[in-house]
């Protein structure tokens, strides 16, 4: 298929009409490719138009990474509660997360901080030690000269665990915030994140993974609206899929 030429002809026809009633301004030249917020760039599109040239600049520029999350937004846009009136099918829907998970984890993968980043942060923490707040999850890097100041304002040493004692109301909030680390914070008891749990798409497609951050990645879904779900025992098909 044509995909630059159909993209083309939809860009002409809206840039030779006048749109009434509910529109969608659109870069003509993506910001990410170079284009501007000039008006020569502009167009005024319909929500359905909006998200086929979306589409199909994914399929032109399928490397795209920027592009593949414009493309992933467009099927997460409000739908019929707002004034968007167009809703992608549950194919293209699946078609977007695809493209973003695919683009996310590429981008992930070629993020790396350099040696002097790296070397500088590790000399300012040298010698420092580390106090943690359980109330709010802060930490902080102090010389031991300063360790005293924060202990006696409720700051726990991270550092010193030999012969440590712990009060019984520190061990709770421990247990509570190691918790949340490892499950996140959906609701005040969230369900543990250790799997298997697995994602239908309404066209029958499944994906399997032994947790949440491994769901997302291979799905696309957000994290946390799968963690959602799943802990309110939402498993019928919304917005194309569920999770079991």
């Amino acid at each position: 298929m044509e995909y630059q030429k159909i993209h083309d002809q939809i860009i002409e026809r809206a840039r030779n009409r006048q749109l009434e009633g509910y529109k969608e301004r659109h870069h003509i030249i993506p910001r990410c490719m170079g284009g501007t917020d000039e008006i020569e760039n502009l167009v005024d599109l319909t929500a359905r138009e909006h998200f086929i040239v979306h589409w199909l600049l994914h399929r032109i520029h399928p490397s795209n990474h920027l592009i593949s999350y414009a493309f992933h937004a467009m099927c997460n846009l409000p739908g019929s509660t707002n004034q968007r009136k167009y809703n992608p099918s549950s194919r293209v829907v699946e078609e977007s997360k695809i493209a973003f998970s695919k683009a996310h984890s590429a981008r992930m993968s070629n993020t790396t901080q350099s040696t002097d980043h790296i070397n500088k942060r590790m000399k300012s923490r040298r010698g420092k030690k580390t106090v943690v707040h359980f109330d709010t999850n802060e930490i902080k890097y102090v010389d031991e000269t300063e360790l005293q100041y924060w202990i006696d304002r409720g700051w726990e040493n991270t550092n010193w665990t030999k012969g440590r004692q712990v009060s019984d109301t520190t061990r709770k909030k421990q247990s509570i915030n190691a918790t949340k680390r490892q499950i996140g914070k959906v609701g005040e008891y969230a369900r543990a994140s250790k799997g298997p749990y697995t994602v239908e798409f309404e066209n029958g497609i499944q994906i399997t993974k032994g947790s949440f951050p491994e769901l997302s990645k291979s799905s696309g879904i957000k994290y946390g609206i799968l963690q959602y779900r799943k802990s309110n025992n939402i498993d019928k098909f919304m917005k194309g899929w569920r999770i079991y």
